[in-house]
């Protein structure tokens, strides 16, 4: 499933939530026997957007830039997003799009697997890349993690997504849709008999 928000949703009103977390390393160097088990959409998932950019054939123009978490499970599509829908954009042609935002995700839910349940827990193994499962329902628990393949829990990471041309002259009114599918983003693996969660990349593209 695809989660269409407009780019004035990056700056819906919600709270920063905080979420203690605990850096264990259990995993350390190249991961052995790691099997994958089942995918799935998670309750909770929690982007920071730090930066959205155009591209008019010259320069990037910048749409927004700060710091904005949002839930794009809970967020409705369509949202207002303060400053962006009433922007005026330098007339040109514009064909991309560059996002930057946050290695650093939080994330809740469950997903079963052998008949099974597992669950999210607010404690982190594998230098914060995952969340330790618990088959305790009440040990459910938000977890802040990063996806190692964008670096570091925290890092920057930068999206540039060519899109269909959209002209612009005075006057026009122009406010994409960035599309995040976080359909398939909660993975399930287990390792040596410990079972934790990770997040497979996400896929952005904008209407």
């Amino acid at each position: 499933m695809t989660r269409i928000l407009r780019t004035s949703a990056l700056l819906a009103a919600l709270s920063l939530t905080a979420v203690t977390v605990s850096a264990q390393k259990p995993f350390a160097g190249t991961p052995k026997g790691v099997a994958s088990l089942t995918t799935g959409k998670p309750t909770v998932f929690k982007v920071t957007v730090t930066k959205v950019e155009l591209y008019n054939g010259t320069s990037f123009v910048t749409l927004f830039t700060g710091s904005s978490q949002l839930d794009l499970v809970a967020a409705a599509s369509g949202a207002a997003f303060p400053g962006i829908s009433s922007l005026s954009l330098p007339a040109g042609t514009y064909t991309q799009v560059r996002v930057t935002f946050s290695n650093s995700f939080t994330m809740k839910g469950s997903l079963t697997s052998g008949g099974t349940t597992y669950y999210t827990t607010a404690t982190t193994i594998n230098s914060d890349a995952a969340s330790l499962a618990s088959t305790t329902a009440t040990d459910l628990a938000e977890a802040t993690i990063a996806n190692p393949s964008w670096g570091s829990l925290g890092d920057p990471v930068v999206q540039t997504i060519t899109v269909p041309s959209q002209t612009i002259t005075t006057g026009t009114a122009y406010t994409p849709t960035l599309n995040f599918d976080i359909g398939s983003a909660l993975v399930l693996n287990s390792q040596l008999g410990v079972f934790y969660f990770t997040l497979a990349a996400i896929t952005i593209t904008l209407a």
